[in-house]
């Protein structure tokens, strides 16, 4: 009962899914930073190739996680303007997903330079969302 109070379109938070992929398939291209993503998380060959055995697991759960966060960022922008979904958007970025994860990063071994990426990724496919999700939210 408590989502269909919620009034997201299917239609928006498939669109908002579908376009997250396609920025990240540009992001981490070998036009944008592929190579020195790879080269930041220290990935050998071995790795990458481990990593392409399962890449329909990994884009699966991505794309499972990504409905979910447009279902969210929809209910936060429905209605909204283009400037002001893109802008809520970045917000929930800035004051929510980048500090847990930045959080995570001084906690690990990562590099900070391989979650600059991947944080700018975040920011980029959040202000997409933002966009999509406010007209067809």
């Amino acid at each position: 009962m408590f989502l269909h109070s919620l009034h997201v379109n299917p239609v928006g938070i498939l669109a908002a899914a579908v376009a997250t992929f396609l920025v990240g398939m540009a992001w981490y291209s070998p036009l944008l930073f592929a190579g020195a993503w790879v080269r930041l998380n220290g990935f050998t060959q071995e790795k990458l190739a481990e990593m392409q055995r399962g890449a329909a697991r990994t884009y699966g759960i991505s794309f499972v996680a990504y409905l979910v966060l447009a279902y969210g960022v929809g209910m936060l922008v429905h209605d909204e303007s283009l400037h002001d979904g893109v802008f809520r958007a970045i917000h929930l970025w800035l004051f929510i997903v980048m500090p847990v994860s930045l959080t995570a990063l001084v906690f690990s071994d990562r590099r900070l330079g391989a979650w600059l990426i991947d944080a700018g990724y975040q920011l980029v496919y959040f202000a997409v969302m933002g966009a999509i999700l406010s007209r067809w939210g």
